[in-house]
């Protein structure tokens, strides 16, 4: 090859060079700077302060949408609330499908009656997507119900995150009603509480379970609740999911841990999590609430999923 094609081919990869180097100048930092992922990244490990809060509020996550706001004014309209004693409510399961959202309201609103100086709620959900890398999950940045944001217990939040099986995931939790769905109901009757979101993975072992069982115990104080969010069989016939139900609510009532530990989704979606309540409220007293099938919505018999809400009290000396 002559030598002026080699000059040429030299000046030619200089170019290029060069124009890599305007190009990233032209980008700025800005480019190449850690991006958040969380608000807690702001202005932490190389990240830059989120400057706005336009960019603080983008994290996080709009719970509005995870539901027809009619649905949800008209569940709290028609919902009347109980008028009974008020046992010691430590904890809860509540459906997630927003097709009861009758139940949904009266769940809360309960909650709320009985229990007005909650501070804090730990929520249980099913990782429905299966997109947990391990056991369980988090995140810090929130939601939002009708513009207002919603506090996430962060100081508790990096508590768990210190243990190898608790990962953060905002990604996860954009798509994941087992939490979201709840928020909106959570958000009228206590505004001002602090959320501790937890996804569940299916495959849970027993030896990650136990862990969380540890981490949890010394956050469900006083004023802290503990909701299960589930909801029961799933895609069975009318008939067979009422009968399954029968066999839930006698495991509900005998403190059948171990029941839950195998049930699959002929019985409920997040066993692994009625678990864990079940032995944090060793010597609590389950009351069902509500009960319920969706083919009862409007839904078809040969298909359906239902719904046994409820909750976990503790005497009180």
């Amino acid at each position: 090859m002559k030598k002026s094609v080699w000059i040429l081919l030299g000046l030619g990869a200089l170019l290029i060079v060069a124009l890599i180097i305007c190009f990233a100048r032209w980008l700025g930092p800005a480019a190449s700077a850690p991006r958040a992922s969380s608000l807690a990244d702001c202005g932490r490990h190389g990240v830059p302060a989120c400057a706005s809060p336009f960019q603080r509020a983008d994290l996080r996550i709009n719970a509005d949408v995870f539901l027809d706001q009619k649905s949800l004014i008209e569940a709290f309209a028609t919902t009347k609330p109980a008028v009974s004693d008020c046992p010691n409510y430590r904890g809860g399961i509540v459906n997630h499908h927003v097709l009861a959202a009758d139940l949904l309201a009266k769940f809360f609103m309960e909650m709320q009656r009985c229990r007005p100086d909650v501070t804090r709620i730990v929520i249980l959900s099913p990782d429905h997507y299966q997109q947990s890398l391990k056991p369980f999950a988090t995140f810090r940045d929130g939601y939002t119900s009708e513009g207002d944001a919603i506090a996430m217990d962060t100081e508790a939040i990096d508590q768990l995150l210190k243990n190898s099986s608790v990962t953060e995931d905002a990604r996860l939790f954009k798509g994941e009603h087992g939490i979201a769905a709840l928020i909106p109901f959570l958000h009228r009757v206590y505004p001002g509480v602090k959320v501790i979101p937890l996804v569940v993975r299916i495959q849970l072992l027993r030896k990650d379970a136990e862990g969380m069982v540890k981490m949890l115990k010394p956050l469900i104080d006083e004023k802290t609740v503990l909701i299960v969010s589930s909801d029961m069989s799933h895609y069975l016939t009318e008939l067979k999911a009422v009968q399954n139900d029968e066999v839930t609510k006698k495991a509900l009532v005998n403190r059948d841990a171990d029941f839950f530990w195998s049930a699959n989704d002929d019985f409920t979606d997040n066993g692994k999590s009625i678990w864990i309540a079940q032995t944090l409220f060793p010597d609590s007293t389950w009351t069902l609430q509500s009960q319920n099938i969706s083919s009862r919505y409007d839904g078809t018999p040969a298909y359906t999923t239902t719904y046994l809400n409820g909750f976990w009290a503790i005497s009180t000396p």
